[in-house]
This record gives C-alpha cells, sequence and structure tokens, in this order.
C-alpha cells in the first residue's frame, strides 16, 4: 500500500511497482489516516508512506498501524531534512 500527499509520489511509485512481478498494489492514499483506516482494512504486507503525508502525525500513525497490525512492515523514504526523525520513526514501529 503507497501514501503519500503528492498525487505525483505514489503514481510514480505505483508505476514502478507494477512492473515487478509478484507485487500487487492494494492501495494508494493521500493522507496519515487513509493510511490507518485503509491499513486496517486491507491488512498489506508493505506501508510505504511519504514522510511528508497531511494530517495526522505520521509517527502516531505508523504507531496506530503497528498496534493493531503488528506484522505489517512500515517503510518511511528518507531524505536528510528529516534525519532528525529516525529514532521517533523506530521507536514507532
Amino acid at each position: 500500500m503507497l501514501a503519500g500527499s503528492n498525487p505525483l509520489y505514489p503514481q510514480a511509485i505505483a508505476d514502478v511497482l507494477a512492473r515487478i512481478k509478484g507485487i500487487e498494489l492494494v492501495g494508494k492514499v493521500g493522507t496519515e489516516w487513509e493510511a490507518v483506516r485503509l491499513s486496517l482494512q486491507l491488512n498489506p504486507d508493505i506501508v510505504l508512506m511519504d514522510f511528508h503525508l497531511l494530517g495526522l502525525n505520521r509517527l502516531k500513525a505508523t504507531r496506530l498501524i503497528k498496534q493493531r497490525l503488528d506484522q505489517v512492515r512500515i517503510v518511511i523514504p528518507g531524505e536528510d531534512e528529516i534525519e532528525q526523525y529516525v529514532d521517533a520513526v523506530k521507536e514507532s514501529g
């Protein structure tokens, strides 16, 4: 599942994933709240979450998903400007 506030982000990633055999994109959302809701509904293997999502705090969203779906892996691609949040992301699950 992809979560990104910029419409180009999830679409670009979806285009790449579509070319990989064995990968099925089960959903795309634009806010953290939608990421939590759809994760609980779809139970994806992986949530690829843009760090710059809008709405609910992305770290809180990560915690909410991991509290209910411990087996889900959440990947938050990093950039230099978010390096200060690495420990907080790890603590969130």
